[in-house]
This record gives C-alpha cells, sequence and structure tokens, in this order.
C-alpha cells in the first residue's frame, strides 16, 4: 500500500464521526478499488 493511500485514509478516518463508520468503510473500500495502482 503506497503512503499517499494511507496518509489519505487517516484523512477520512479523522474527519469520521462514530455513527458514519460503516458508510465511510465502504466509501473507503469503494476508493482504494478505484485508486490508481502504483
Amino acid at each position: 500500500r503506497s503512503p499517499l493511500i494511507r496518509w489519505q485514509l487517516h484523512r477520512i478516518r479523522d474527519r469520521v464521526q462514530p455513527k458514519d463508520l460503516k458508510l465511510t468503510k465502504a466509501s473507503i473500500h469503494k476508493f482504494i478499488l478505484h485508486a490508481p495502482k502504483n
């Protein structure tokens, strides 16, 4: 996993409220799937 993606995941997680966690997990998964491969 590239450092950039990891950094972005941390940014996303920092903004997330617990109630949004499920939605965010799906969004992160989608983000990873569509992220350009290094």
